[in-house]
């Protein structure tokens, strides 16, 4: 028996002479592992169809042991065109590493599914944009039960306190911690135009719509929020490190300014 569903590729590894173990991102299944057979050989199943940015509709059979088989994959919408962009893809990449090792095999998730989505429509909009990635960080954080606490001290629930200068973001203690709190080597600084940042891409209700990037705070903002992200995952992030072999940790395209 076959299931179909919309899907996008989170990562693909060659397994034998011609197949591929794909990663995918399912509208109605959840995060699963797939053996694709012939994926590297076949043209008519698959083609060049099965690649990063591009969402598709794909026909699954059920698992026999770890893996799903990946019968046919085809692509409702391609944004393949973020190629052009080594920054968008940088961009794009770390949100598909982001997902992947932060949903849970075999759980739906439909808003994790439409937000991926919705990044790759950012990024075709905006190119790579810093600001979109914080909202999209954000976004996620709360779709996976991880949002941080950004309206007052976790420790001790004062809100006003956050403005004075000595606030941290705590990734281990899940959110920001005023001076008087914080004692701890895992947070980073958060000042007041940085948090003020961090609200509003949490208050973004499109990606494509996030604040203009370059704002005031905005590089305190990013290493507060990627700390606490690394902080969840558990390891190093490997568009990350690419990304900051680029000029600048969060790089600037055709369209954002870093």
């Amino acid at each position: 028996m076959a299931d179909a569903t919309d899907a996008l590729l989170l990562r693909a590894v060659p397994y034998r002479d011609a197949d591929l173990i794909v990663t995918l991102l399912s509208r109605d299944l959840g995060k699963l592992s797939a053996l694709a057979r012939g994926a590297r050989r076949s043209s008519r199943r698959f083609g060049a169809r099965l690649a990063l940015f591009t969402v598709g509709r794909a026909e699954l059979r059920a698992r026999r042991g770890e893996l799903w088989t990946l019968a046919s994959y085809d692509v409702v919408r391609d944004f393949t065109g973020l190629g052009g962009d080594v920054a968008a893809v940088a961009h794009g990449s770390y949100g598909l590493e982001l997902v992947r090792e932060l949903t849970a095999f075999e759980q739906a998730e439909p808003a994790i599914f439409d937000l991926v989505v919705e990044l790759f429509e950012a990024l075709a909009a905006r190119g790579a944009s810093p600001s979109v990635l914080r909202a999209f960080e954000l976004r996620l954080l709360e779709l996976v039960g991880l949002a941080p606490e950004l309206d007052a001290c976790i420790a001790c629930g004062d809100a006003a306190a956050l403005a004075a200068a000595g606030t941290v973001l705590d990734g281990l203690r899940g959110g920001a911690v005023c001076a008087a709190c914080h004692a701890g080597a895992s947070a980073k600084p958060l000042p007041p135009d940085a948090l003020a940042a961090l609200r509003a891409a949490r208050a973004t209700t499109r990606l494509v719509d996030a604040p203009a990037d370059g704002g005031a705070g905005a590089a305190a903002a990013r290493d507060a929020l990627v700390a606490m992200v690394l902080a969840h995952v558990g390891k190093p992030l490997r568009s990350l490190e690419f990304i900051a072999k680029m000029s600048a940790p969060v790089v600037p395209s055709r369209h954002g300014d870093g």
